[in-house]
């Protein structure tokens, strides 16, 4: 806790609550991680619309491979929000490669 009392926490609330999300993102400095278990471009889109997340973590195998990943990324530049791979770092980095 030497950053300040901040402790990283995993699924802090249930992955489809879309406005325990905004609440939490509003209410803190800190950002906000989401999309470990959002599996489409259009969920994706709803939370960076909401403003309920500040960095998206997308998992390329759930999203349907590298296009739904790179539109989820585009989106996610657009609201000025960070994006982080979810798992598999080594074929996000292949696909990325290749694209």
């Amino acid at each position: 806790m030497a950053d300040g009392g901040r402790c990283p926490r995993a699924a802090a609330l249930p992955a489809d609550d879309l406005a325990g999300h905004r609440r939490l993102s509003a209410s803190t400095s800190v950002p906000v991680a989401v999309g470990e278990f959002l599996y489409s471009v259009q969920r994706f889109g709803a939370y960076l619309a909401a403003g309920a997340a500040g960095i998206v973590q997308v998992d390329l195998a759930r999203v349907g491979g590298i296009t739904p990943w790179l539109k989820i990324a585009h989106a996610a530049e657009a609201f000025n929000v960070a994006v982080s791979p979810h798992f598999l770092m080594e074929l996000h980095v292949s696909d990325h490669r290749v694209a």
